[in-house]
């Protein structure tokens, strides 16, 4: 006569749960990894925009041009040569580059108090030596 084995019982599916605590590292760890990932992908974008530097070349107007204006809002852009509607007049800073972009050789940044808006200041940027009007002050970039 033969021994028989008894048959394995069937598990229905059910494989033991870890534990909470290994759940919750797992969880922790997942969250922590995706926190660096965006994080030090942030960081290599802003490192990249930084090093090319895609605004460092902008100007008030462009090439040929210079700022004009009424009532101190030099906001319009005119040829060199042009003659200037009624009422505008050339902006005494001439072309420059952005208050951002000051940083270049020969150029400084300057600013003065906003009028009406408190402890506000306005920037500049104009060429090295130019005579500032009485509001104007250097900015001490150090």
């Amino acid at each position: 006569m033969s021994t028989q084995q008894p048959s394995p019982r069937p598990s229905y599916g059910r494989t033991p749960r870890p534990s909470r605590r290994r759940y919750a590292l797992k969880v922790a760890l997942a969250v922590v990894a995706a926190v660096a990932a965006i994080g030090t992908a942030t960081g290599l974008f802003f490192g990249f925009l930084w090093a090319v530097n895609p605004m460092g070349d902008e100007w008030i107007c462009s090439d040929g041009e210079a700022p004009a204006g009424q009532d101190g809002f030099y906001n319009h852009c005119f040829d060199d040569d042009a003659t200037l509607p009624k009422g505008y007049e050339w902006d005494p800073f001439g072309n420059r580059p952005m208050p951002g972009n000051c940083d270049k050789d020969g150029w400084i940044r300057i600013e003065r108090p906003m009028p009406g808006h408190r402890g506000e200041t306005e920037e500049d940027c104009v060429r090295e030596g130019t005579e500032l009007p009485a509001e104007w002050y250097v900015v001490d970039d150090d």
